[in-house]
């Protein structure tokens, strides 16, 4: 009898020590005026906070205080991270002045402080976080530069920047997307650190749907669209015009694929993506500009040459070979920039025929004239 009570005594006061639920934070996310992410510390029972019932939010605005429906509870990192999301209707506007939450679990309501609730207005202060990858970065930088041996040293820099702008009705209520506008710097495969493509477009991105929860192993799909890209070359003589719409899918594998995913087993995410690129190829034209064509070809041709001889006079008699240096590899080289510059096709055949700039100019000048 003597061990029953102590052991009964010791469970007892175990669990009266057990601290209870408590919600430590409540964010609002400016990109996503739909949902609310909701910290606990520690975290309670799935059973607890699925229920829609269990949450009471009421917001405060310039237009009054109403309360928030709740569509979704998603509670896949409760576990994890002890971070639930609620999906509200109607979003939460951006000129709210604030958030009432309550949430009713099994010892009662907890009510979260005004201070724990992050409403997303304001721009984050402090120093600039670096994006995870290249689609989340404005500003972005990247280079590389290879030594050859007895050779030209090979460059490859790719560096944009831009600003995204989200786009919402006067009454903060209805998000309708972001709208923004890059510039893009690139230099490929290149013997000099000299850009050789520039690129400026607008883009359009929005998720199609509402919220950002996962329904089975979808995420919602969101839109980029860029558009009116304008690309042109050193010299700002040839311009491509882009539009490129492109649907993103995110996915990930579960072991749960009915309905909103639970914790369970669940695999690195995924993503599908659906889309095209159109180009119109704005090339020069050859029939009254034969001097531009042959001051476009020289640079290409001096931009492959050795240093030492780049400086070589080219006239309708050089020789690419013996007076300019443009061997196998270089003329690899030529006549794949020449083929992007002008958007035409040189066959191996046609490019292995090619002994002096005349010919190069010839044959350039024939071909962008059949393809304008």
């Amino acid at each position: 009898m003597t061990i029953r009570l102590t052991l009964f005594l010791a469970a007892a006061s175990l669990a009266a020590s057990a601290e209870a639920p408590k919600i430590i934070s409540v964010s609002v996310p400016n990109g996503d005026r739909q949902s609310l992410y909701i910290t606990f510390d520690p975290a309670p029972p799935e059973a607890q906070v699925k229920p829609r019932l269990r949450w009471v939010i009421y917001q405060t605005s310039p237009a009054g205080s109403r309360r928030l429906g709740i569509l979704s509870v998603d509670i896949s990192t409760l576990t994890t991270a002890k971070t639930i999301q609620l999906e509200v209707d109607p979003p939460v506007p951006l000129d709210v002045k604030a958030l009432d939450v309550s949430w009713y679990g099994e010892e009662g309501a907890v009510h979260v402080p005004k201070e724990s609730v992050s409403l997303g207005v304001d721009q984050p202060e402090g120093p600039v976080s670096g994006a995870k990858n290249k689609d989340d970065a404005d500003i972005y930088i990247k280079g590389s530069y290879t030594a050859v041996v007895d050779g030209d040293p090979v460059y490859d820099i790719d560096a944009f920047a831009g600003f995204m702008y989200g786009i919402q009705n006067r009454s903060k209520t209805t998000f309708f997307g972001w709208l923004g506008a890059y510039g893009q710097v690139r230099t490929k495969n290149a013997s000099k650190a000299d850009p050789n493509s520039f690129l400026t477009y607008l883009v359009y991105q929005r998720y199609v749907g509402r919220g950002t929860r996962w329904l089975g192993p979808f995420s919602l799909p969101y839109f980029n669209y860029r558009f009116a890209g304008w690309e042109f070359d050193h010299d700002g003589k040839q311009l491509n015009f882009i539009n490129s719409p492109v649907m993103t899918f995110p996915m990930r594998l579960s072991g749960k694929l009915g309905g909103e995913l639970e914790p369970g087993l669940t695999f690195p995410n995924m993503t599908f993506q659906l889309g095209t690129e159109f180009v119109d190829v704005r090339t020069i034209s050859m029939t009254n500009e034969t001097s531009q064509l042959s001051a476009v070809l020289e640079q290409i041709v001096r931009r492959f040459a050795p240093r030492d001889r780049a400086a070589v006079p080219l006239t309708a008699d050089t020789r690419l070979i013996e007076d300019v240096g443009i061997d196998s590899p270089r003329m690899i080289d030529v006549v794949l920039e020449v083929e992007d510059r002008f958007g035409i096709v040189i066959e191996d055949e046609a490019a292995q025929s090619i002994r002096t700039f005349g010919e190069m100019l010839s044959l350039v000048s024939g071909r962008a004239g059949a393809e304008a």
